[in-house]
């Protein structure tokens, strides 16, 4: 009996976490901080508001350094192989956009996970898990398809150049319903950050993002908690 009760209850605060995932402050503006307190990052972050924190350190990381210590590495991409020096821009084949997308082998490998985690710890409470560092490369101009947010924790930061980023709250998901990427920009914050820069996108908020420059790092966090963790992975 009292071990049917516990279930029951913990049924109830898992729904009712799962509930208050899907909650989303439609009046919702862009907030920005100009230190890096923890404190006051997890408290704006309850708001459901974009955060953009400026005056973080730089990751001293570049494209050049990690074709320089990583000679001969293979990009294992999905179902795809790609060799790391496609990325180096004296290759025949600099002139035509190449992407790697939020590939965690990568990050794990050329050891950018370090300098993420240090970023999750502004951010992380203690119900916090599945914790997931990502790293996506770009070589020339690229521009990412639209993307919902399904965590309850994202966080985008640029490791080297900057790109152009654009968030679309939900409360305009029937308005950008079938629409390309262009057209729903008016609907959207637009945000240029940079090396010096992190943005944490709220949960279900719609985002893509475009680079301009020949060489650019993106690391990328997301966590869910353990709540959210099995319904975030289904959904």
């Amino acid at each position: 009996m009292l071990l049917s009760l516990f279930f029951l209850l913990v049924l109830l605060v898992v729904i009712k976490y799962c509930y208050d995932l899907h909650q989303f402050n439609p009046d919702a503006e862009l907030i920005e901080l100009h230190d890096c307190n923890p404190i006051t990052i997890q408290e704006k972050y309850k708001s459901k508001s974009p955060l953009l924190i400026h005056n973080h350190p730089k990751i001293d990381i570049t494209m050049k350094s990690l074709l320089q210590s990583n000679p001969g590495y293979i990009i294992v991409d999905d179902d795809k192989y790609l060799s790391f020096d496609s990325f180096d821009s004296h290759e025949k084949s600099h002139e035509k956009p190449l992407s790697v997308y939020q590939n965690k082998k990568l990050c794990k490998d050329l050891f950018i996970s370090p300098p993420l985690e240090k970023i999750s710890e502004l951010f992380l409470d203690k119900l916090h898990c599945n914790i997931q560092f990502a790293v996506s490369l770009f070589k020339n101009k690229n521009r990412l398809t639209l993307s919902e947010n399904k965590n309850n924790l994202l966080i985008l930061k640029p490791i080297q150049n900057q790109i152009t980023v654009y968030l679309i709250n939900p409360k305009h998901a029937l308005d950008i319903a079938q629409k390309d990427e262009e057209s729903i920009k008016k609907w959207s914050h637009k945000i240029v950050l940079n090396e010096n820069q992190i943005l944490s996108i709220p949960p279900n908020w719609f985002y893509f993002y475009e680079t301009n420059q020949n060489d650019t790092i993106i690391g990328s966090i997301q966590s869910d908690t353990y709540f959210t963790v099995f319904y975030n992975l289904l959904r």
